[in-house]
């Protein structure tokens, strides 16, 4: 089962009343349908100070000139050395978790969105579905994800399901980004596309992230 916490912050109210669910080790799983499309924001783990900062060029207002990020330039100046540096990149979906039947926020990996929009490419209607992401660990793919054949929601899970799509994502991802309630500042971006979501300079931005680190 994967790990889920509650999160009672008093600057994450105005999100909704959600639980927050990630895949956090090896074996863990999530069967959910998701109600809307993912929004995403970036993050540096500094080894030194074992904690994450914000990355200002993914988390820029304007992508097509991204603002100039510290962490971001340390690591292609040497990305073998400073490999850990790399940007980690969090999708958050609001879904409902068909194993625990809640409305719950999603976070995930860009791999994960990657599988979902090259399926909608091929004219699958991804919120039609329900999906099962494991956290494999396997190489290439760290999760293997599965999409299920479609099956019509319950009552308990349709008035849940409503809800999810009723979830303030935006305002979660910059409570996630140390923000507080009225901050518009840096970048919280809803990907509809896989156009919406490539950095420039650094296509494979996400994934790289070494698995003992907590979150």
């Amino acid at each position: 089962m994967p790990k889920i916490t509650k999160n009672f912050n008093p600057n994450f109210s105005s999100a909704g009343n959600a639980e927050i669910v990630k895949l956090a080790k090896k074996g863990d799983s999530i069967t959910f349908r998701p109600a809307d499309y993912p929004m995403y924001y970036g993050q540096h783990w500094l080894e030194d100070e074992r904690k994450f900062v914000q990355c200002d060029r993914v988390n820029s207002p304007d992508l097509e000139n991204p603002d100039p990020c510290q962490y971001c330039d340390k690591y292609n100046k040497d990305k073998e050395t400073n490999a850990r540096l790399k940007a980690k990149v969090t999708f958050v979906f609001p879904v409902l978790d068909k194993q625990t039947h809640l409305t719950v926020f999603y976070e995930t990996s860009q791999m994960v969105w990657t599988e979902m929009c090259n399926q909608e490419k091929k004219g699958i209607k991804i919120f039609d579905y329900d999906w099962i992401v494991e956290r494999t660990e396997n190489k290439p793919k760290y999760y293997e994800i599965t999409r299920l054949e479609k099956d019509p929601l319950s009552e308990v899970d349709q008035a849940a399901y409503d809800e999810a799509k009723e979830l303030d994502v935006e305002a979660f991802v910059k409570f996630r980004m140390g923000k507080k309630k009225g901050d518009n500042s840096g970048k919280v971006e809803e990907a509809e596309s896989l156009d919406d979501i490539v950095i420039p300079g650094d296509e494979d931005l996400a994934d790289n992230v070494p698995s003992d680190l907590p979150f």
